[in-house]
């Protein structure tokens, strides 16, 4: 029942079991998560301990002792089928109550939630020129629109003139990355290509804003 789902920590092993009464069809075990925004992406390793494997695991959010029977797997379909797996789940919507849940018919079985992975969104604004000496700024920004904490570093790629400029900044107190551009006054008058990507973290995954054109002045 998720009233009585074990809260689950980060990098921790734990150990469950959905044996079922012959009288049952299916056993449904149930791991509370730390709430999630859509698109979190929740890696998990698992394995059975049985001869039978786990049948599968998935994300159920949102409900309770209740109305599970029809919510199951509502934030994340099922994955599994082998006696071992590792897959990140990527949560469809936001959850205040967010579950991993393992379903087998007969079986006990161990996994660990090795890291959830905050999605992050950032587009640079859509200017036609930049100046060469001038500076650039972004807000990335989570799904649920909040700002991320101070800090953080993030990379913006210039591609001018047959060659890639890289500069490097971080988020400030209020979550804006500013980049100075420091582009050579040799590219002006050329097309820029620019991009600001961040790379995957434990926290983090992947960051990668859409390209924009614009002429350096």
């Amino acid at each position: 029942m998720p009233s009585q789902a074990p809260t689950v920590s980060l990098g921790v092993t734990y150990f469950g079991d959905t044996s079922v009464p012959e009288s049952q069809d299916y056993g449904w075990d149930f791991w509370r998560l730390p709430s999630l925004l859509a698109g979190d992406r929740v890696q998990v390793a698992w394995a059975s301990d049985t001869d039978d494997w786990v049948d599968w695991g998935c994300l159920t959010g949102n409900t309770d002792d209740y109305d599970f029977s029809e919510k199951i797997c509502n934030l994340a379909e099922d994955w599994g089928g082998d006696k071992q797996q590792r897959y990140g789940f990527k949560a469809k919507t936001a959850a205040q109550d967010a579950f991993l849940t393992f379903g087998n018919w007969d079986g006990a079985y161990h996994f660990v939630v090795e890291r959830i992975q905050h999605r992050v969104g950032v587009a640079l604004p859509a200017v036609s020129a930049v100046r060469h000496n001038g500076r650039i700024a972004v807000h990335p920004t989570l799904t649920n629109g909040h700002s991320l904490p101070g800090g953080l570093g993030f990379r913006l790629s210039i591609r001018v003139g047959g060659k890639t400029l890289e500069r490097t900044a971080k988020t400030n107190a209020k979550g804006v990355v500013s980049f100075a551009l420091a582009i050579p006054t040799s590219a002006i008058g050329q097309r820029a290509s620019l991009q600001v990507t961040r790379g995957t973290t434990a926290t983090y995954q992947r960051v990668k804003s859409p390209t924009i054109k614009a002429t350096v002045r």
